[in-house]
């Protein structure tokens, strides 16, 4: 994804602040604004969802939707209808089979929908990647197509997660590309991003996997084109001993790491100290005591450029676990001028709803998965700057054990 500068009277920022704290282990660094969001709301002013499962027997996404992706193509708004906006999103069916959809409106919060959940991407045939399922899409749209710029013709660049081995316990990172976004080249499998399962201070584990990737194109004046990824990896975490905090018994902290391609395929592993490879360490790690104690997980980005197309900010939205004892989760955000200093909010962007409010608002259990856009200009009316999309689920008040199904949600904020 690609965007253009913001304008400083399109954001207005508050003036409450919160510390930040390094990724690299520094002190509270000065305060920043907040960015205070406003979740979608129904006619009756109730929070509710912009997408969910579509009850309908034998569909693909019948029993949950979540991990939304989205683009923003000006280009189709001369469609007739016009549909600027483009959603990516894992669909679940009953027996637990997750396939990619496609939902398309001229809106953020896609209402009036142009397409409306098209399957773009099925589980595969025995052998391959994504026998067992393709989920976590992560879809840019490539700028230079409007220019025209020879490779660039498929427009749409596809990165997910895809599962085979038993029971889909094998998780491979693969690529893909399309004129339309409705129909797609076969996969390829990306290489490099291993290593970070053998370096030493991810901490994998021998159990540990690569999920949830987001890719943007860096496209700087005169600079060199390059993709960048932020992933989520997935660590096998020893049990505690007593009188250690109470740990669930399936639970895995999670980290999120980096790397960086020049044609989205081979990627190199790297940190903010510039180590590569296996000696790479994690971008951010959990901070004990805060709102990402147990773990980052599904990170989003969106680039603030300047007209030239030089990077002024990249922003970083992430699911962040309080602790291992809990899987409730909220979303954290971080930013960084220069991919080597990150600053966290120490208070989540994005908290769930009330859960005594009735009905039952479907986040006011877990939120999940973002992802965002930055509006590069702002009309009276319109939502922005910050739009941010994301899955969440509703909370077990009966403690039941009867699982909730994941929706997507949407928030705007300044």
């Amino acid at each position: 994804m690609k965007f253009s500068p913001l304008h400083p009277r399109q954001i207005a920022l508050l003036l409450l602040p919160l510390l930040l704290l390094s990724s690299c282990g520094r002190a509270p660094t000065a305060p920043a604004a907040e960015i205070d969001y406003g979740k979608h709301r129904d006619l009756a002013g109730l929070v509710a969802a912009i997408l969910v499962e579509s009850a309908t027997m034998g569909n693909f996404d019948e029993f949950e939707v979540d991990s939304p992706s989205v683009v923003k193509d000006p280009a189709r708004g001369s469609n007739v209808p016009a549909d600027r906006f483009l959603l990516f999103y894992e669909g679940t069916d009953v027996t637990g089979m997750p396939s990619i959809g496609l939902v398309t409106s001229n809106k953020p919060d896609f209402s009036s929908p142009v397409i409306d959940r098209e399957q773009v991407f099925a589980p595969g045939p025995p052998g391959t990647p994504w026998e067992f399922g393709a989920t976590d899409p992560s879809v840019l749209l490539d700028q230079r197509a409007a220019e025209n710029i020879p490779g660039s013709e498929r427009r749409y660049k596809m990165w997910f997660e895809a599962l085979s081995g038993t029971a889909g316990e094998i998780s491979t990172i693969v690529y893909c590309d399309s004129a339309d976004g409705s129909t797609w080249s076969t996969p390829v499998a990306v290489t490099g991003l291993d290593d970070a399962l053998a370096s030493v201070s991810f901490n994998a584990g021998s159990n540990g996997r690569i999920v949830d990737p987001v890719v943007v194109l860096e496209n700087p004046d005169g600079g060199i084109e390059r993709f960048l990824m932020w992933f989520e990896v997935v660590r096998q975490d020893p049990i505690p001993a007593p009188p250690a905090p109470q740990v669930l018994p399936d639970a895995r902290s999670s980290v999120i790491g980096f790397a960086e391609s020049l044609d989205g395929i081979a990627w190199t592993v790297r940190d903010a100290a510039g180590s590569s490879g296996v000696l790479a360490a994690p971008l951010l790690l959990p901070r004990a005591g805060s709102i990402d104690g147990g773990g980052l997980s599904a990170p989003g980005v969106a680039l603030e450029i300047d007209s030239l197309g030089n990077v002024l900010r990249y922003h970083l939205w992430y699911e962040a676990q309080r602790d291992l004892g809990t899987n409730d989760t909220t979303i954290g955000y971080a930013r960084s001028t220069d991919l080597q200093f990150w600053e966290r909010f120490s208070l989540a962007v994005l908290e769930p709803s009330s859960d005594s409010i009735v009905p039952l608002p479907f986040d006011s259990d877990d939120l999940k998965q973002p992802t965002a856009l930055i509006e590069e200009v702002v009309e009276f009316g319109d939502d922005g700057p910050f739009l941010l999309w994301y899955g969440a689920d509703e909370e077990d008040l009966g403690n039941l054990g009867i699982p909730t199904p994941n929706r997507i949600g949407y928030a705007h904020g300044q």
